[in-house]
């Protein structure tokens, strides 16, 4: 290691640098070298053997002692950098996961079909959860830790009716109540220690907690020893107030189902009706709602160029310019989608009737150039992959150049390209499917995969700061956990991976929800788009 090889050429070569010849160095006593790690023992035998100050030492034991003085400052150092590597251990695990992901995108691969396994992997998260049986009794015992501020686990109450339910919650309520009381109040009004009384904060406490009006002068008033029946008659009336009639729907058979369309709707904007899913299994569910989510998708790839012409010739045009607006959107129109639109088609129009006649010039475009699935037909045909060898790392591929040759040909005639077999033969399928991707795009879809491009970077890069401000934070802290006989390194590794898989899945559910939104929450960007 480099810091070690420094520590060989500084002791002993000292000004040297390892050229010939001999070297003398010299050191002072007060030195934290040596007052640290030589302590006081090389100072007093000096001094009793009428060393003065500026005097040579020409003594082995002394020499030893220095030596060894530097020893131990280096195996200090040693374990300091060692300490600090551990700990970047994990960070560096995530920054070349986060930077390779994030290099993918810039060298120019699909964002589309990372935004689709975004979309797959919500879908089966949330369908799993929002259909498990459970669902309902985890919601109820949610919904009363947060609004009743009584805590249930979902398994005490599991198989309750709502009259059963009430009962025991109300009766739960009152037994917490009861200990959450004595708790704070000994918290603030320790009977040893009668000056540090608080009454401001448990009054601040039994007013939040119970929603109460009561102030800390009332509470002087009854004192300490009649405080706790008094604050649990109040809590008493508390819970006999609370409203437990949105239980009732949590107990319908029909919660999982209303709360997945209740779902769509908020990620994607998708209008469901909960009775299709009622009758389904988990598995079909989920091949229905990716199904759903698939056809927006593919409704959006059609819609969004439209939605950029529109806006750039019609979304702020001057009064009085109508018509020089119509006739650069008919020639915009002409050549984005191949068509033989004229200026008498959008003759007399309104904007909803333009933007349908121009999503019906981008379908035909659309389904002529849905070509994904032919490209990655043509380089599982060109490219094969030999089995792993020994050492469990896959083979370069294997290429079939008869199939290399169709796909050359296939690319050139779909994608107006100019491709040669001799060309790709030195490209791996990695390679390839990039280029073909990119021409894809830029052919059929330039506009949404710019969008989608940019989305993606943009959730990445600030996701990732708020990541990197949260270890900041969370290293900060973690030695703590030593108090309570934890491994503050293990530990930091556990929450830093859970708060990583949590910043992924956080990415996922903002670039999934505002794909399906960029009209309408960032029209400027949009606009933009107009320059790709």
């Amino acid at each position: 290691h480099d810091s070690r090889r420094i520590d060989l050429q500084l002791r002993g070569r000292s000004g040297r640098q390892g050229d010939p010849g001999s070297s003398r160095f010299f050191l002072s006593l007060e030195d934290k070298l040596m007052r640290v790690f030589a302590g006081e023992w090389v100072k007093n035998i000096l001094s009793r053997l009428g060393m003065e100050e500026g005097e040579a030492i020409e003594s082995r034991m002394v020499s030893k002692r220095v030596e060894g003085a530097q020893k131990k400052r280096e195996e200090t150092h040693f374990e300091q950098r060692k300490h600090l590597l551990e700990y970047d251990e994990v960070m560096d695990e995530q920054r070349k996961t986060v930077y390779g992901y994030r290099q993918r995108i810039l060298d120019g691969c699909n964002c589309r079909d990372l935004i689709l396994e975004m979309i797959e992997r919500q879908v089966d998260e949330e369908t799993e959860r929002l259909l498990d049986k459970n669902y309902g009794w985890d919601t109820i015992a949610a919904w009363c830790g947060q609004e009743a501020h009584i805590e249930v686990e979902s398994a005490n109450i599991r198989d309750m009716d709502y009259e059963q339910l009430v009962t025991y919650l109300k009766d739960e309520g009152s037994h917490q109540a009861d200990d959450l009381i004595a708790e704070q109040i000994n918290e603030n009004l320790p009977e040893e220690y009668e000056d540090d009384w608080n009454w401001q904060a448990l009054t601040k406490w039994a007013n939040a907690y119970f929603s109460l009006n009561l102030n800390d002068r009332e509470l002087k008033k009854i004192g300490r020893d009649g405080l706790h029946q008094t604050l649990f008659d109040q809590a008493q009336k508390a819970i006999e107030r609370i409203d437990f009639t949105p239980l009732q729907a949590f107990l319908d058979d029909d919660w999982g189902s209303r709360s997945l369309a209740g779902y769509l709707n908020y990620q994607f904007g998708i209008e469901a009706d909960p009775e299709e899913f009622k009758a389904l299994s988990v598995p079909e569910a989920k091949a229905k709602v990716l199904e759903k989510v698939k056809e927006l998708y593919r409704e959006k790839e059609v819609s969004f160029p439209v939605t950029v012409g529109m806006y750039n010739f019609l979304g702020n045009q001057q009064p009085g310019n109508e018509a020089n607006s119509r006739v650069g959107l008919v020639k915009w129109a002409n050549s984005r989608f191949h068509s033989n639109l004229d200026l008498e088609a959008l003759k007399g129009k309104q904007v909803n009737e333009i933007q349908n006649i121009l999503s019906a010039e981008s379908e035909k475009v659309f389904v002529n150039g849905e070509a994904s699935k032919q490209i990655e037909q043509y380089l599982t045909k060109a490219y094969t992959r030999e089995a792993a060898g020994s050492a469990g790392k896959s083979a370069h591929p294997v290429q079939n150049k008869a199939a290399l040759g169709e796909l050359a040909a296939w690319a050139n005639t779909e994608l107006e390209l100019n491709l040669t077999t001799e060309e790709l033969e030195p490209l791996s399928d990695d390679e390839v499917r990039i280029r073909l991707y990119q021409a894809y795009n830029k052919r059929y879809r330039p506009e949404l995969s710019q969008a989608e491009r940019s989305l993606i970077l943009e959730v990445l890069d600030t996701s990732w700061k708020d990541h990197l401000y949260y270890m900041d934070h969370l290293r900060s802290g973690i030695g703590l956990v030593g108090y309570a006989q934890k491994d503050p390194k293990v530990e930091y590794r556990r929450e830093g991976m859970k708060a990583f898989d949590s910043m992924w899945g956080r990415i996922g559910q903002q670039v999934t929800s505002a794909i399906f939104r960029l009209e309408k929450q960032s029209p400027d960007f949009v606009g933009s788009l107009w320059r790709v």
